[in-house]
């Protein structure tokens, strides 16, 4: 028999980088653990097939949808009652779980507090993320995430994140975090593997991530307005989904960069357009790490960045820039740097993010 393991994922199963990391481990390591998930969605999403191609079970939680004004007032405690007793009835029905292994963040809170209660002895809380810069309107939002935050530390027996900024976030400054790197498959990502080549006179930027806030593909498209004006061969190629999918386009609309900028879905072959593309422009708000930025320079792309990235995702090709330069700036960096040093790609060691070194990282985790 080999140990159970019980994954809790941040959301769904839809593409996304939380998602991709729990695929990568479910992947690599059900030769010796068998995986199940909890997801906070229903239906087939993107990863369902394979997850039950090498996984077990997918189990379909709850979220808590608040009524009434009080409900979303206190919408952090009302969410922890609601969580906890799926969960601990959860867990007096399957009580063979080895391990229990969070991705949701705060809410992984009661998750831990009842696996400690029903004697899962390893017990995990994982950070892909660091603080939002998004300001609250829920004067109480911080307060119960702090309350979650002891938890957390008190009940979880291994503390791990994508970066130390992102275990600060989650955890505290103090608490012993181990730094896990979001790892990829090296195979898939092999430039070796495609013609690297840009035929065309087109100079390809391309960025890769979840329409939103965080990723900030309103900017990137203002400073690629720019940035034609000094390039007029230049070309984007979008691939994501998310809320903000509707203002991507209308501002793809109204800069008249239609002819210009592509946007693909997120099951779009990521290799293949990273070969085929010349750079990356990624100006997050606010980043846990950056797993694109760390396929991307797999593929020898060169990254310009805004400075909130952690310094875990440079691997000697991000140029960083800070966003309050502003869209008018970036494109003058960029161009500059361009014109100075060119576009050849190039190849750094990529073992730190190599699954097969990772994954015996996590192998023994799993059986502390």
């Amino acid at each position: 028999m080999k140990p159970k393991v019980l994954l809790v994922c941040c959301d769904g199963l839809e593409k996304g980088g939380i998602q991709a990391v729990i695929m990568s481990i479910v992947k690599n390591l059900n030769d010796d653990y068998d995986f199940d998930i909890i997801s906070f969605s229903d239906g087939k999403q993107f990863y369902t097939d394979e997850f039950l191609k090498y996984g077990g079970n997918i189990y379909h939680f709850k979220k808590y949808d608040a009524k009434n004004p009080i409900g979303k007032l206190f919408l952090g405690f009302f969410e922890y009652l609601h969580l906890y007793k799926q969960i601990k009835d959860f867990l007096a029905k399957h009580n063979d779980y080895a391990c229990i292994h969070c991705h949701n963040y705060f809410n992984a809170a009661p998750f831990l507090k009842a696996a400690a209660r029903h004697n899962i002895k390893i017990r995990i809380a994982h950070s892909h993320n660091v603080k939002s810069i998004i300001k609250y309107k829920n004067p109480f939002h911080n307060i119960f995430d702090k309350i979650k935050q002891k938890q957390l530390v008190k009940y979880a027996t291994n503390k791990i994140a994508c970066s130390k900024g992102a275990g600060e976030y989650l955890f505290g400054k103090n608490s012993l975090v181990e730094v896990v790197n979001n790892a990829i498959d090296l195979q898939k990502f092999d430039p070796h593997k495609f013609n690297n080549k840009n035929e065309s006179d087109c100079i390809k930027f391309v960025h890769i991530g979840r329409y939103g806030y965080q990723k900030n593909q309103l900017f990137l498209l203002d400073v690629f307005n720019e940035l034609i004006k000094d390039i007029e061969n230049a070309s984007l190629t979008l691939v994501g989904f998310g809320l903000w999918t509707d203002k991507v386009k209308n501002r793809i609309d109204e800069l008249k960069l239609t002819d210009k900028v592509a946007m693909l879905p997120s099951d779009t072959d990521i290799p293949l357009i990273l070969s085929q593309s010349d750079a990356m422009i990624f100006p997050s708000t606010f980043e846990g790490l950056g797993i694109s930025l760390i396929e991307a320079q797999a593929m020898g792309l060169r990254c310009y960045t805004s400075e909130v990235i952690q310094p875990e995702a440079d691997l000697g090709l991000c140029k960083t820039l800070e966003l309050s330069l502003g869209a008018k700036k970036w494109a003058e960096f960029i161009c500059d740097d361009i014109n100075k040093n060119g576009l050849k790609k190039q190849f750094v060691d990529m073992s730190s993010y190599d699954i097969q070194n990772i994954k015996e990282q996590y192998r023994r985790i799993y059986s502390d």
